[in-house]
């Protein structure tokens, strides 16, 4: 994993410790870490997975149904770049938007 998704993911999972964090990348969600090893055995091979990542394609509506049926809790987080797409979410940036909206 690279630094940004690192960050992304620390970010979230800070926000919700309990929940599987799911980024929106291009047409699939991505799950990483520990995350990414639990989704991976919640899906076994209807997903492509390695020790960092587990990726599945947004358009499988009847996986997110899985995991959340097998009582995970989903944090799913879809964050446009500048470029407008669809990418991991600079944290720094959302936590300077959050000090300025106050």
């Amino acid at each position: 994993m690279n630094k940004k998704q690192i960050e992304a993911y620390n970010y979230y999972k800070s926000l919700s410790p309990g929940a599987i964090v799911l980024f929106q990348i291009g047409t699939n969600y991505v799950a990483l870490s520990d995350d990414a090893a639990k989704v991976a055995q919640a899906l076994g091979n209807k997903c492509n997975s390695t020790e960092e990542m587990a990726v599945f394609p947004v358009s499988d509506v009847s996986l997110i149904s899985e995991l959340a049926d097998s009582g995970m809790e989903l944090k799913m987080v879809t964050y446009r770049n500048d470029a407008g797409e669809l990418d991991y979410p600079d944290v720094e940036q959302l936590k300077q938007e959050e000090r300025e909206d106050y």
